[in-house]
């Protein structure tokens, strides 16, 4: 293929990139600014339990909720969360779908109660949401004992870390989420043009490619590779002439040698004029 050919398919497919680009450019007219889709949310509640009023209580001095808002950000947690849940995502997608909140240790009233921390999922799907939800609350409580083992040389010690509120999936919450797309409506509209116009060219090109039919004098002598003595337009008022053209380079002029197929044999014989080749003797 030569540029020319390019050039003419290119020509020939105006129209096509034309139609693109119009209708892409429609297409971003049309566009909203922010594509929405269904989100679900799950929360889960975890804690442990108040420090006893005496020194007879029989109920434990537990982890503070700031004790476990800091274990709830380690890497290590959302980790076996992931894998816990099954759920194959970087850690930067979990971290955005979890949130911890809860109130201070010494709280005593708004924010919700003392020693007590909500775990909010967001999925697409409300069984995800779930999972990863009570995934989540249990590499939490591991993270947390882990770490108090850390504090007491390996020793195992009770925090009183406790799921106090566990969900499923049909206790999930539909909310819907808002994907930003381009704002300035004419900026739509440029970008929808330039995609449609590079996919005009690019089909325009891939026609070419696939046209397997000989329509030019160039196609037609790669293919049979002989030279072209003249070409024949359509109907018009110069095929009188063309056909002159051709009538004189047929008849006037000897006829060239086929191209890049010379016979060696007969190269500076004039088959004519040699007597010596046989079957011509005059």
């Amino acid at each position: 293929m030569e540029w020319i050919d390019y050039r003419e398919a290119l020509i020939r497919g105006i129209w096509l990139m034309v139609v693109l680009a119009i209708a892409a450019a429609a297409i971003g007219f049309v566009l909203p600014k922010g594509v929405f889709y269904p989100q679900y949310k799950t929360t889960t509640a975890v804690g442990a339990p108040p420090v006893g009023n005496s020194a007879s209580s029989d109920i434990p001095a537990g982890v503070t909720t700031d004790q476990i808002q800091y274990f709830a950000v380690e890497d290590s947690v959302f980790t076996q969360a992931a894998a816990l849940a099954h759920i194959d995502q970087p850690q930067y997608v979990l971290r955005g779908m979890i949130a911890v909140s809860g109130p201070c240790s010494n709280c005593s009233s708004g924010g919700g109660l003392p020693g007590i921390v909500n775990v909010t999922v967001t999925a697409p799907t409300a069984a995800e949401s779930a999972t990863l939800n009570v995934a989540f609350d249990n590499a939490l409580a591991q993270g947390i004992e882990n770490g108090a083992k850390l504090l007491n040389n390996g020793n195992y010690v009770n925090t009183g870390f406790t799921i106090l509120e566990t969900t499923e999936p049909n206790f999930a919450v539909a909310t819907t989420s808002k994907i930003q797309s381009f704002n300035s409506r004419p900026v739509r509209v440029i970008t929808g043009a330039l995609i449609g116009l590079i996919l005009g060219i690019l089909v325009a090109l891939v026609r070419m490619l696939l046209d397997k039919r000989v329509t030019s004098g160039r196609r037609a002598q790669a293919a049979i590779g002989y030279p072209i003595v003249g070409e024949i337009p359509a109907s018009t008022s110069e095929s009188g002439e063309a056909y002159r053209m051709l009538w004189l380079s047929v008849f006037r002029e000897p006829l060239p040698e086929p191209v890049d197929q010379v016979d060696p044999w007969l190269d500076g014989v004039d088959l004519m004029t040699d007597d010596s080749w046989p079957g011509l003797e005059s």
